[in-house]
């Protein structure tokens, strides 16, 4: 990946521990209540590491030597998920089964699964040009290190928003 788009990866790394501390700060009564139709804050950590440790998971079986060269080209579906995480605060995206947590995890360890999650992730886009494809993603196609950023960025600010006041 370029500098740039590892400073980019990084400040997403703070916006993770801002929101880990945002949530932290709530009372515990508010840390695991609903907001609307959404997640609770708690529940919301732990389905960004879901998310994420699904995404390392595709990363893993990623055949790099077989796609040499192919840039990342995602799919109609990509933008259209894209869009949906754009919604209102008071609306919310459906998610599959496999990332909707069961609330069960305390704060910190769904926020240090997230931080390993998102360690494994930079780790393995390192080696990649920034508009080479990385991941195959079953939805999304081919995603390259940028695209995954957008991606990941969008979710964050779709719950970031989410969040209380």
């Amino acid at each position: 990946m370029s500098p740039d788009l590892t400073a980019e990866f990084e400040h997403l790394d703070r916006r993770l521990d801002h929101m880990v501390n945002r949530v932290g700060a709530y009372a515990p009564e508010v840390q695991s209540a609903p907001v609307g139709k959404s997640y609770s804050p708690l529940k919301a950590v732990e389905h960004m590491y879901l998310v994420e440790r699904l995404y390392v998971d595709m990363m893993k079986k990623f055949d790099r030597a077989k796609y040499a060269g192919r840039m990342g080209s995602p799919w109609f579906t990509y933008n259209f998920v894209l869009k949906n995480m754009a919604k209102p605060s008071n609306t919310a995206a459906p998610t599959l089964k496999a990332f909707s947590p069961d609330g069960a995890m305390p704060l910190a360890e769904s926020a240090s699964l997230w931080r390993e999650e998102r360690k494994k992730m930079i780790d393995q886009l390192e080696p990649f040009d920034d508009n080479q494809a990385a991941i195959k993603h079953p939805f999304f196609g081919f995603l390259s290190p940028r695209d995954l950023f957008i991606l990941l960025e969008k979710h964050q600010d779709y719950h970031d928003v989410r969040l209380p006041a």
